[in-house]
């Protein structure tokens, strides 16, 4: 088996991910109290880093608005804020 599918087996998330996907939920205060509950989680996880390394890869270049859930413990924007891709698009204030 690759090394790429190997860590997968040991995240924190264990295929679980309806909790990592919390953007359908309502109201905010809910979806604020999800998020963190998927970032903790996250946290805790053994392969956290091999999963920040992967999601940061595969979503090179994709704007915030097109990222989908928490991985890694960091949120789609927090993830395109690290995007030297999507950086580099935004247009700098006077």
């Amino acid at each position: 088996m690759s090394d790429t599918l190997d860590w997968r087996q040991h995240a924190a998330c264990g295929g679980d991910l309806d909790s990592w996907f919390p953007e359908e939920v309502r109201p905010t205060s809910a979806k604020r109290r999800a998020i963190e509950a998927a970032k903790a989680s996250c946290r805790q996880c053994p392969v956290q880093r091999k999963c920040r390394t992967e999601v940061l890869e595969r979503e090179t270049g994709t704007p915030a608005e097109m990222r989908f859930g928490v991985f890694a413990a960091l949120t789609p924007e927090e993830r395109a804020a690290m995007d030297p891709v999507v950086r580099a698009r935004k247009p700098v204030a006077a």
